[in-house]
């Protein structure tokens, strides 16, 4: 079982989007994609966050990272950074370093 507190939060999230929208979207196999994903699209850009590259077909199969406790963006980089030259099996991509 996954257990990602910030995964489960934002499909909650999102379905409260949903739910206070003024227009229906109906979602189904016989339904059009583009209203859920204009939805989706809207919500993302109300919470800062980018679809970018979004791991589809692999989210659930990645390992998380171990928690780390509260830390900063600023400090989750440090660890990561040290965590990969320590034994170089950290993959990791950053979009833009923290002010």
């Amino acid at each position: 079982m996954i257990v990602d507190p910030q995964v489960s939060g934002a499909l909650f999230d999102f379905c409260g989007h949903l739910s206070t929208r003024p227009e229906p979207i109906s979602v189904g196999a016989s339904e059009d994609c583009p209203p859920l994903m204009d939805a989706l699209s809207a919500w993302a850009a109300k919470r800062n966050l980018s679809l970018d590259q979004a791991e589809v077909e692999r989210w659930h199969i990645m390992e998380p990272l171990p928690l780390l406790g509260y830390a900063t963006t600023g400090q989750l980089l440090d660890e990561l950074r040290a965590r990969a030259e320590a034994d170089g099996s950290i993959n990791y991509r950053t979009v833009g370093e923290p002010d």
